[in-house]
């Protein structure tokens, strides 16, 4: 997060998240144990925040998926819920950043 300005495809696929369809797939990408329906959302494309932080998730949960033994997987499953809600809080935080950018644009801009 060290840019000045969210660039404007940022900005774009930011806005094209929602936020509780987000909770939905990432909740159901770890019951599932595959991360399938969260591609669709275009996580990729919001920044390198939020690219992190699902890259993060991933692995928990290819790890969780790899995990046969109960008291392994009670602790991967700790893990991926940990990963998986700061990737969402990841989404959440650079969405206020685009509207907090987009009020203070109205007033000034600065070019980097």
């Amino acid at each position: 997060m060290g840019e000045i300005n969210i660039s404007r495809d940022e900005q774009d696929a930011l806005r094209a998240v929602d936020t509780d369809v987000l909770d939905k797939l990432i909740e159901q990408g770890v019951y599932e144990e595959r991360p399938g329906a969260l591609h669709s959302l275009r996580l990729e494309s919001c920044g390198l925040y939020v690219a992190s932080q699902l890259r993060v998730f991933e692995p928990a949960l290819a790890g969780h998926c790899k995990a046969k033994a109960e008291k392994k997987r009670a602790e991967t499953e700790d893990s991926v819920r940990r990963a998986g809600s700061d990737l969402a809080h990841a989404v959440r935080q650079m969405k206020h950043r685009v509207e907090t950018e987009e009020k203070e644009g109205q007033l000034f801009h600065v070019y980097d």
